[in-house]
């Protein structure tokens, strides 16, 4: 949205006009975002390939609002790594509007499957934190990235899909991240997975390599709360709501979590 905050300013004259819209598209559900500006628009064959690595819109506009032609490919790859999608509408001398689209989780409709006959896979849940921590090593972005990645797959390969949900990222910094998984199963199931966590981990050479460690803790959450009779949707919100409140409080807090 900066980048093409940036080139709706960039290319629209004095006295002319930039608008923003966002809204919530129920059926997917996401969100869809829009840039409109009055600037001096864009040819169909310039709309065409103005998402193209390096490719610039030929004109007369000045020197200074010249860029490399990477600004809308990056957003292109950024928008498309979210699973969304974007475009754009243009009319030379009018104006163009770039929009996009952005998926919105949600923890309801991620947990939903595990619901069966009106059962849960198991009559406990736990939350389990894996906490990436990167000491004394200076390192690129795009190696943090890329071993954000490998965590994150190495993670989704220890979980059953009818047992257990990977969370959205929570939180990042350059010293470290945290996942969050939802796993269904009593303490001693819980203990496994954690372990078997922590076995894959070690067998990731280049990360370990360079500094970045991991640690796996977990938190057995309260008992399922009372909803005998309740409907499918409403059993599914509540057992999303009270994971959302555990993991917010256990964001503030970890010292509950056992290693």
């Amino acid at each position: 949205m900066i980048i093409l905050l940036d080139n709706a300013i960039k290319f629209t004259a004095s006295g002319g006009s930039v608008r923003i819209q966002a809204r919530v598209l129920p059926q997917d559900p996401g969100l869809l975002l829009k840039i409109s500006d009055t600037g001096r628009g864009m040819s169909p064959e310039m709309t065409g390939r103005v998402f193209e690595r390096l490719y610039q819109a030929s004109g007369p506009a000045p020197a200074s609002r010249k860029g490399l032609g990477l600004g809308l490919f990056i957003c292109k790859e950024l928008v498309t790594l979210q699973g969304g999608q974007i475009s754009v509408k243009s009319q030379l001398d009018v104006g163009s509007t770039f929009s996009f689209t952005l998926p919105v989780f949600s923890l309801t409709n991620s947990i939903a499957p595990l619901l069966h006959n009106d059962r849960w896979p198991a009559d406990s849940v736990a939350l389990i934190m894996a906490k990436t921590c990167l000491l004394g090593t200076e390192t690129s972005k795009e190696s943090q990235e890329e071993w954000s990645q490998q965590i994150r797959s190495l993670v989704e390969r220890c979980l059953m899909p009818n047992l257990d949900v990977l969370l959205p990222k929570m939180s990042y910094s350059a010293q470290g991240e945290r996942f969050f998984v939802a796993a269904f199963a009593d303490e001693k199931g819980v203990s496994i997975l954690a372990n078997r966590i922590r076995d894959q981990f070690e067998r990731l050479l280049q990360p370990k390599r360079t500094g970045l460690s991991l640690s796996v803790s977990y938190i057995m959450l309260p008992p399922f709360p009372a909803d005998a009779g309740a409907s499918t949707e409403d059993r599914t919100t509540s057992m999303a709501r009270n994971l959302e409140q555990s993991i917010q409080a256990q964001s503030l807090s970890e010292a509950s979590f056992h290693e």
